[in-house]
């Protein structure tokens, strides 16, 4: 009866975490990576504000228009009292043109291109995080689905060898302690278990807001845990540091002030070119004193230059600015190496990290070998009566635990890795190593 319990149990589990229930979707990683990038609604963001600032790029020309405007207007005046009562009016079309010219001009447009080529960044470096937040998303719920297996069928077994203790101690070839002790073994494994369930549980909901899901969609992650290559060499990453976001970012903002200091120097300092003029046809009626027709027009225009005279002495209001913006540019600079050197730092650490899980994934594999073996031995003994039941129950745990182990490195591992692969701006086939 017990057997039969048990081989229902495992066939339920496995159809529930390895077949997809009717009507729910299959989900593999790089379908959950195209519903992130669909409906993550921060990366919709990031592709209006790029879309504005490519606008703004096509657009550029706008900076020679000249500003032009037209006018219509009518005035009238008569006498009230003691002058000539009768009805005066004039009206009036106009139409005025200008322009204003400054050697600040390539910087203007150099601006809307920097914005551009900064959004574009940003926009990829969001990407960026929303694949690898999603990445590990995806390997932590195949994790704790083997986890789940793990316990699962570690409870089943703790099921069935109560159910022999208990048989044996009613027969009264075992001992009161070991069927307390099986009982308890049993029971002990419950609330890990449903802890384990209910951090899963937890942890796809998580993953159904990532991808932009509805909470109550049926989902099925349809991959496997991935294998562990070998050891990294720092000298083969130390290439990639430059593609670094951070740094990419940082490069554009020196780029963006430098480039705002020069435009604030030439508006500041250079002579401005003023071109304007203007045209305008009036009627008057009746026709003015000296004049022979009711129609007039008249056109004007104007050429100023402007020079900045007080810019250029030392201490004004343009020069303090100017210094004050070469300041920025000199800290954000220091930042930027600060940075790097970070990154550096921070890029070691995490290959000597990864080295370290690999070794330790040797180890882990091995001692899980020698517990396989151990436990095989110790139920041969256990069956034969030659040991007793608490000598199983502890061999039983350490398998458990060695396996748990294993997964727990590789979670890690691949954890660690995506991150690498996250702060190089890289992808793992750039690596020739599959993840």
């Amino acid at each position: 009866m017990h057997k039969h319990n048990l081989s229902l149990s495992l066939i339920f589990l496995l159809c529930l975490f390895g077949f997809p229930p009717l009507g729910a979707e299959a989900i593999t990683l790089d379908t959950a990576l195209d519903l992130a990038y669909s409906n993550n609604l921060s990366l919709r963001m990031n592709m209006i504000d790029l879309k504005g600032a490519q606008r703004a790029v096509d657009t550029s020309w706008n900076l020679f228009l000249p500003k032009v405007s037209a006018s219509l207007s009518n005035s009238g005046n008569t006498g009230v009292f003691i002058t000539d009562p009768s009805f005066k009016s004039t009206t009036s079309l106009g139409l005025s043109v200008s322009l204003m010219l400054n050697p600040a001009v390539k910087e203007q447009l150099s601006s809307s291109k920097l914005d551009f080529t900064t959004q574009s960044v940003t926009l990829a470096q969001a990407k960026a995080t929303l694949k690898r937040d999603v990445t590990k998303s995806f390997y932590y719920l195949l994790m704790e689905k083997e986890n789940l297996l793990l316990q699962q069928a570690n409870l089943d077994l703790a099921q069935k060898q109560y159910a022999q203790v208990k048989e044996k101690y009613e027969s009264a070839f075992a001992s009161e302690l070991e069927l307390l002790s099986a009982q308890l073994s049993y029971e002990s494994l419950k609330p890990a278990f449903t802890q384990t369930k209910n951090a899963y549980a937890s942890a796809l909901l998580s993953f159904k807001v990532l991808l932009g899901l509805d909470l109550a969609q049926d989902i099925q992650l349809d991959g496997t845990v991935p294998s562990i290559g070998d050891g990294l060499t720092l000298e083969n990453l130390e290439n990639y540091l430059q593609q670094n976001f951070s740094l990419k970012l940082l490069d554009l903002n020196l780029s963006s002030l430098q480039n705002a200091k020069d435009l604030q120097s030439k508006v500041s300092l250079l002579p401005t070119l003023s071109l304007s003029s203007s045209y305008g046809i009036n009627y008057s009626e009746p026709i003015p004193f000296g004049a022979t027709k009711h129609w007039s027009d008249a056109t004007q225009y104007n050429i100023t230059v402007s020079i900045p005279l007080d810019a250029h002495i030392a201490g004004s209001g343009a020069q303090v600015s100017l210094q004050k913006m070469q300041d920025s540019i000199d800290k954000l600079f220091i930042t930027r190496e600060l940075t790097r050197k970070q990154l550096s730092q921070a890029l070691a650490s995490r290959v000597d990290n990864l080295n370290a899980m690999t070794e330790q994934l040797e180890v882990a594999n091995f001692n899980l070998q020698l517990t396989e073996k151990v436990y095989g031995m110790t139920m041969a003994q256990y069956q034969s009566g030659y040991t007793g039941y608490l000598e199983v129950e502890k061999i039983q745990g350490d398998l458990l635990k060695a396996k748990q182990n294993i997964l727990g490195l590789q979670y890690q591992y691949i954890t660690g890795f995506v991150d690498l692969m996250y702060d190089l701006n890289i992808d793992t086939n750039t690596l020739e190593k599959e993840l």
